[in-house]
C-alpha cells in the first residue's frame, strides 16, 4: 500500500510539472496572469510583454464621446492555438488602484485561432455621468480547455 501511495504522489507531482508551459529560449516560469496597465511607463510594459510565450502583443482602450463608452481589446499573435479575448467595461465612484472596487457593467467575449492581430471593439452607450471608467481586456491563450497564458491589461481610467 505504502508503494502504491508513493507511485502515485511520483505521478501526480510528474503531471503538475508537465501542465506548466515552458519557458522559451531559457525564460523563468511566468506567473500568470501577466497584468499589464496601459499608463504604466512604455520599460515596464515592454518587460512585462518580453515574459509572454505565445502572444506578441495585447492592448486595450477606451475612450468616451457624447456619453456613449467606445471600448477596444487587441492582441497579437504568430501561432495558431485557440486564443481568448474577453473585454470587460468596468466603473468606480473614485479613481481606484484596487481591483476589488470596481464593477463590471459590460462583458464582451470573441475567440479566434488564426495567427495575426484580432481585435474586439464595442460600444456601450449612454453611461451614468460621475464615475470613473475602464475597460480590462484578458487574452487566454488555451489548448483545449487549459490556458496555456493569460494576460489582463488595464486601460487608462477616465472619467465622465
Amino acid at each position: 500500500m505504502k508503494k502504491l501511495l508513493s507511485m502515485l504522489l511520483v505521478l501526480s507531482g510528474l503531471f503538475v510539472v508537465l501542465a506548466l508551459p515552458a519557458s522559451a529560449e531559457g525564460k523563468s516560469a511566468t506567473v500568470y496572469p501577466i497584468v499589464i496597465h496601459m499608463d504604466e511607463p512604455a520599460e515596464t510594459m515592454q518587460a512585462s510583454l518580453e515574459r509572454l510565450s505565445y502572444l506578441s502583443s495585447v492592448a486595450t482602450n477606451l475612450t468616451i464621446i457624447d456619453g456613449n463608452a467606445h471600448c477596444q481589446g487587441n492582441y497579437s499573435t504568430a501561432g495558431t492555438r485557440l486564443i481568448r479575448l474577453t473585454m470587460e467595461l468596468q466603473r468606480c465612484s473614485f479613481a481606484s488602484d484596487s481591483d476589488s472596487d470596481w464593477e463590471t457593467i459590460k462583458t464582451w467575449t470573441q475567440s479566434w485561432s488564426t495567427s495575426g492581430t484580432h481585435m474586439l471593439t464595442k460600444k456601450f452607450p449612454n453611461i451614468s455621468s460621475g464615475w470613473y471608467y475602464r475597460v480590462a481586456t484578458t487574452a487566454t491563450v488555451l489548448d483545449g480547455d487549459i490556458p496555456l497564458e493569460i494576460v489582463k491589461v488595464y486601460s487608462i481610467v477616465r472619467h465622465y
